[in-house]
């Protein structure tokens, strides 16, 4: 039995009222478009040296035991999701974040992930999005609770 697995990155960036890019102004009379738009890189570490970071691609193997971590800079008042598609089809909602306003773009890291002992194809699908996703959020809530 094989201990590795594939990981894949999945990103949609939703808009609702889309023109030309971007999302209709929140203001009228507003001349600009808010962007939807994120940048995120995933890092990762073995089970066998953990004091030792490499750069996770799309398609890289990982084993059992190893961790990774996301890291994202998203725009003011984007949403933005982490869903996990696991090996065996199941879906968990891994994180959820609100929009805010601050004047910058927000630079968050994850918590770590470490992938367990069932191996196969892993997606994670980056979510973002100018309003919240709540029917998704309830959709994948009720999804882990079933």
């Amino acid at each position: 039995m094989s201990c590795s697995r594939q990981v894949r990155a999945v990103f949609l960036a939703v808009a609702f009222g889309t023109l030309a890019g971007g999302v209709a102004p929140r203001q009228p009379g507003a001349e600009t478009l808010d962007a939807i738009a994120f940048e995120y890189g995933i890092v990762g570490r073995t089970a066998q040296c953990p004091d030792s970071l490499f750069l996770v691609k799309d398609g890289v193997t990982l084993r059992s035991g190893d961790q990774i971590r996301i890291t994202v800079r998203r725009m003011p008042d984007t949403c933005f999701y982490v869903i996990l598609q696991m090996s065996n089809g199941d879906y968990t909602l891994f994180h959820a974040a609100p929009g805010a306003t601050p004047a910058d773009p927000m630079i968050e890291s994850l918590r770590w992930l470490m992938l367990d002992d069932d191996t196969g194809v892993e997606t994670i699908h980056l979510v973002a999005s100018a309003e919240p996703l709540t029917s998704l959020e309830r959709s994948l809530a009720a999804y882990d609770a079933s």
